[in-house]
């Protein structure tokens, strides 16, 4: 696959996520910047404990039109403090999938057909087997959740007011290049894994029940990702928070063989950025135990040249972790053509979570400067590592048609850290 290049003339053009993602040209900025806390601001500033659904978290949202003009102010407040990337609210949109009450398991099945429910389970009714929104839901209400969320996305980007400076003139961007061109804004579909499905807190320890098969998995993938990709027509699709080796593999495999789909039926069209993000509870180790470096191969052996899996992120671990993580995504993000996939980073402050009254405790992480300061260095590392194998950063900047190997990098964090980055 030969990387992006784009010369002055061709500045003024509209770039694809992807597109970014590849280019080896020193006139797009190297660092664009993510939402970040998106369902804490939504709880917390627009609609204050409104989550009706608690399975659907923020998705919950998408269920009614108050709702849903909620997740548009939010997208709107996310443009007007400098957010380049925009992700919808659908983490939790899930198809045919509920709890299993009497084993306190999960098990898969069509619940657009309550027949079928009771008869497999033996409950008399949906609600003598089922105790969260999302296990009653027919399909083509989360189909079309999932399409809303894209849209609402979209919609405020289309009719946001904010100037691309104000995008461009953050001090962590203004560093990395010296264009004036900030591509996007862009809608990135959010998806999460099996575990948040389950909604028992495995997606933080990577161990599903015995009779999730890797076929369950496949299923569960496919079909998210397909409405997402097909229907819905993000720039971008962040398969997030994937906490165990065997999951990696098979969202490799969904990415790769969804997207060879849709080049069959759409030859013309671009490729949509795609990525997978993991779930890691150190500086080495996803949830399950599994290292980073292990994951990363796989991504490497399923897609070498970053077609189908444009970036590798890591999300929901502590900032204390960011460099040594960093350091391991870069070296393990090589492409064959010697460019890198793209790295996405959602760190968190490290503050310890009050499972009784289901909120963050308040003073058990590191303060905003801290968090920001770790950020920037871990960009910094970055291109330190990679200035090794093309020379200095001067060097670089001598002649801005010269292909670099430095990875783009995407930066998630919450609003309260705009005014310190």
């Amino acid at each position: 696959m030969t990387r992006a290049s784009f010369s002055p003339s061709q500045e003024q053009i509209p770039l694809s996520l992807w597109s970014w993602l590849h280019s080896s040209s020193a006139l797009l900025p190297e660092v664009l910047i993510m939402d970040g806390g998106v369902s804490t601001h939504l709880e917390n500033v627009i609609a204050p404990k409104t989550f009706s659904h608690r399975d659907l978290w923020s998705s919950s949202l998408l269920l009614t039109e108050e709702g849903r003009a909620n997740v548009f102010e939010g997208h709107r407040d996310w443009l007007d403090s400098g957010s380049d990337i925009l992700t919808t609210v659908t983490y939790q949109c899930h198809y045919g999938f509920f709890k299993d009450a009497a084993s306190n398991g999960a098990i898969e099945m069509d619940i657009s057909n309550t027949v079928d429910v009771i008869a497999t389970t033996g409950a008399s009714s949906i609600s003598d087997h089922t105790d969260s929104i999302q296990e009653v839901l027919p399909e083509d209400k989360i189909r079309e959740m999932m399409i809303d969320g894209v849209r609402l996305a979209k919609r405020a980007i289309d009719t946001t007011t904010a100037s691309p400076r104000n995008r461009s003139n953050k001090q962590i961007l203004s560093s990395s290049s010296t264009s004036s061109l900030t591509p996007g804004p862009f809608v990135v579909a959010s998806t999460g894994p099996y575990g948040a499905a389950m909604a028992d807190g495995s997606e933080y320890t990577g161990k599903y029940p015995a009779h999730v098969t890797r076929q369950a998995l496949v299923d569960f993938h496919t079909r998210k990702a397909r409405t997402l990709l097909m229907e819905g027509k993000p720039d971008g699709l962040a398969v997030e928070t994937i906490p165990n080796i065997e999951e990696v593999e098979v969202v490799c495999e969904v990415l790769r063989d969804l997207q060879r789909r849709l080049e069959e039926l759409k030859p013309d069209s671009s490729p949509i950025a795609c990525w997978i993000s993991l779930a890691c509870r150190n500086g080495n180790e996803m949830n399950d135990g599994h290292t980073v470096e292990e994951a990363l191969r796989i991504v490497q052996s399923y897609d070498p040249t970053g077609r189908w899996i444009a970036g590798v992120g890591v999300n929901c671990f502590d900032s204390a972790y960011i460099s040594a993580l960093v350091t391991t995504m870069t070296k393990e993000s090589l492409l064959q053509d010697g460019g890198h996939r793209g790295i996405i980073l959602y760190p968190n402050s490290g503050e310890g979570w009050d499972a009784v009254n289901e909120e963050w405790k308040d003073g058990s992480g590191t303060s905003d400067d801290e968090l920001a300061d770790r950020l920037m260095a871990a960009v910094q590392l970055v291109q330190d590592a990679c200035e090794v194998e093309t020379g200095t950063k001067e060097e670089a900047s001598s002649n801005s048609l010269k292909p670099r190997c430095v990875p783009k990098i995407i930066l998630c964090y919450g609003r309260e850290l705009m005014h310190v980055m």
